[in-house]
């Protein structure tokens, strides 16, 4: 009788006629390493550029929803005291404090001394209300007290001496020291702008700077100091913009339309801006707010700017 054989257990891993015994592989190699991150890489320079478009967008539409809602609040001012509410009030308080009732913000509005300066009321500066804050703008966040947003006091088309033309009294615009009711806006309410964004000082972006004008006394039309502004390269280091919310000035809370959406700003040129993609969001008169190009035509954007110019604007 033979002996038995004894019988092994097969295993995938036995190499037949060779004696040997393979380790299965378990790791990547160098190559597929490569290949694998490579891969990744070219998903991620895909996929973020559309997450960060996705949500500048988001920002955007938030943005012009904070419009919206001045625009409706001066709505609310208009249907409560029969005018829009005007650049100033009291100690030179802003428009938006005089809004503050209608953003439904009464609780800060009871604590406004209007006998007193609002450089004497600096507790308020931080209760700048959310509404008044782009999401776009790290810097209003940053620096609570300073608005994204502005006062549309028109633009200077005119040949009295400049230092006079300037002041915002006596301005083509809507937000101005004195009250205006509807019939003032003989341009159309959907057609004039009430309030725009505008970038307030706080870091070096080009967009935030004021340029300077050695001649601004000069007797020179609203075009001509356009001009002037355009070609400066020299900075005013001296000057901000957008410093406090409350407080009333051109510059301030208060933007004019001399120059096209994200134009320089000078002395006594205050160009709204923002730092959305290719231009910045307005509100109008009649409540609606829209987004307006960078490239929009520069005698369209002024006829939004003025109230009673006559303009013939078409269907924008």
């Amino acid at each position: 009788m033979g002996q038995s054989a004894t019988t092994w257990p097969k295993s995938p891993a036995y190499r037949q006629g060779s004696g040997l015994q393979a380790t299965p592989r378990t790791a990547l190699t160098v190559v597929e390493v490569i290949v694998a991150i490579a891969i990744i890489g070219l998903l991620m320079a895909l996929v973020l550029p559309a997450v960060q478009s996705a949500r500048e967008a988001s920002r955007n539409i938030q943005c012009r929803s904070n419009l919206r809602q001045l625009g409706l609040a001066s709505q609310n001012y208009l249907s409560t005291h029969g005018v829009f509410p005007r650049a100033s009030y009291g100690g030179w308080f802003s428009v938006f404090v005089g809004l503050l009732p209608d953003l439904e913000q009464s609780s800060v509005f009871d604590q406004v001394d209007f006998s007193k300066s609002s450089f004497d009321q600096p507790k308020l500066y931080r209760l700048r209300p959310k509404v008044l804050a782009c999401p776009s703008d790290p810097v209003v966040w940053r620096y609570p007290w300073r608005p994204s947003y502005h006062g549309n006091y028109g633009w200077l088309d005119t040949g009295t001496s400049l230092n006079e033309a300037v002041k915002f009294h006596t301005s083509n615009g809507v937000i101005i020291t004195r009250s205006l009711r509807p019939n003032d806006i003989r341009d159309g309410l959907s057609q004039t702008a009430l309030f725009a964004e505008a970038l307030p000082s706080g870091d070096s972006n080009p967009k935030r700077l004021i340029w300077k004008d050695s001649n601004v006394l000069e007797v020179r039309p609203g075009a001509a100091l356009a001009a002037r502004c355009l070609t400066s390269n020299v900075v005013n280091r001296n000057a901000s913009r957008g410093a406090v919310w409350t407080y009333a000035p051109p510059g301030q809370t208060l933007y004019d339309h001399i120059l096209p959406p994200n134009s320089k700003s000078c002395n006594y040129v205050h160009t709204g801006g923002s730092l959305h993609p290719g231009g910045m969001n307005v509100a109008f008169c009649d409540g609606s707010a829209r987004f307006v190009n960078d490239s929009v035509d520069a005698t369209l954007w002024r006829s939004l700017g003025t109230r009673n110019g006559g303009e013939s604007i078409g269907g924008f």
